[in-house]
């Protein structure tokens, strides 16, 4: 198998850079969540739920905007990020309902702060942790009896980490893990039960695990 080559996690910082990630991604924001969203409206989901990775808010947005009764508190790195992401739910009318926060996954104190959730969810943020068992355990003891945790990632495939790109893309591409290598990071998180899938176009992954009631 093709080794994982790990991309280090970093905050996008800078309020230059943050606008430019945000006017890049603008015309196509839609489209990398569509396996994510269309999950969610099959799950009919709702409460309190916690975003890891939000960036500039757009899937949050997304979210808040298909599902009425969930409120969504939306985790970032970078202060820069969120201050957009506060900027775009004034915007369009959802401050009541997405709370973008600055913090960090790996810090535990940090996140037991901020109460228990109904759906913890992540999209494009798993290859980039330094420590993702910790990561995933710290999220798993953040879940109310009956809660939801949801990872939405890349996948490591062949077909792609061969290719000559040097991009962010094929970055994380290589970066990214493998099912099985996901199902080891959960076992190592404590969770006994999940499930794993591929989704369209195949080189997305996700996984899903939901904590007893």
């Amino acid at each position: 198998m093709l080794e994982r080559i790990p991309h280090a996690e970093e905050a996008i910082e800078g309020l230059e850079r943050t606008a430019a990630y945000e006017e890049s991604h603008r015309r196509y924001e839609r489209i990398p969540y569509r396996g994510l969203l269309k999950a969610f409206r099959d799950l009919h989901m709702q409460g309190e739920s916690l975003e890891v990775g939000a960036g500039t808010g757009e899937l949050a947005a997304f979210l808040a905007a298909d599902h009425p009764d969930l409120r969504i508190t939306a985790l970032d790195l970078s202060d820069d990020m969120i201050q957009r992401a506060r900027e775009r739910m004034r915007r369009e009318g959802l401050e009541g309902r997405v709370r973008p926060l600055s913090g960090d996954v790996n810090d535990a104190a940090f996140l037991s702060g901020l109460g228990r959730f109904d759906v913890i969810y992540s999209a494009f943020s798993l290859h980039h942790w330094q420590d993702p068992a910790g990561s995933i355990r710290n999220l798993w003891s953040a879940l109310r009896p009956g809660g939801m945790l949801y990872l939405y990632d890349l996948k490591r495939v062949p077909w792609l980490y061969v290719l000559p790109g040097r991009n962010g893309f094929f970055e994380s591409i290589r970066a990214a893990y493998r099912p099985r290598e996901v199902a080891g990071l959960l076992e190592e998180a404590g969770i006994g039960r999940f499930e794993i899938g591929t989704c369209l176009p195949f080189f997305m992954l996700y996984a899903l695990a939901a904590r007893d009631g």
